[in-house]
């Protein structure tokens, strides 16, 4: 990016709140490779907050990393779009309840973050130009295999909050 172009958040006209101070948080554990629990917690409570695909999140979480988005939708110190899309949940943060759950299912979360992120089974996303299309804030996944080496042959059960209970018994048939 040269110094006259925007971020993408604000290039697609969700600026930083003028109190906004990115914190200097680093997203991946030097030791590791792999994000900081402070950023698989942010990341963790995005997932819930908004109803993908979330465009205005995606970009304030872009502009500003996952820590600092996730501080300022707690706050609701958001631009228009961004609080029309978190309003509803933002004072929801099961981050720690998630992660814990999703460990004794022997799942995790998987964020951009991280090195096995799909970044190329995600990247129609940003490459269709489609306004309301956004790449996920965050996987959920189980088991051993790496995500990015498994989506091109892939397919993803995608659903509802809410669902039906045929939806659930479908989907867990599909999951088994």
């Amino acid at each position: 990016m040269s110094g006259r172009e925007a971020p993408r958040g604000e290039a697609q006209g969700y600026p930083m709140p003028a109190t906004v101070a990115p914190l200097p948080v680093p997203a991946v554990g030097a030791a590791t490779g792999r994000p900081t629990l402070e950023v698989l917690r942010a990341r963790a409570y995005l997932s819930r907050v908004a109803e993908p695909p979330a465009p205005a999140l995606a970009a304030f979480i872009e502009v500003l990393g996952p820590v600092a988005a996730a501080a300022q939708v707690r706050s609701g110190d958001v631009p228009g779009p961004v609080a029309g899309e978190t309003a509803a949940r933002r004072m929801t943060d099961r981050a720690d309840a998630d992660l814990e759950a999703a460990h004794e299912a022997g799942a995790r979360l998987l964020v951009p973050e991280d090195a096995a992120w799909p970044r190329d089974a995600l990247a129609p996303c940003l490459l269709a130009g489609v306004p309301t299309l956004a790449p996920p804030v965050a996987l959920w996944v189980r088991g051993p295999r790496q995500a990015a080496g498994l989506s091109a042959r892939a397919v993803a059960v995608v659903g509802a909050r809410a669902a039906t209970s045929y939806g659930t018994h479908v989907a867990g048939e599909l999951g088994a």
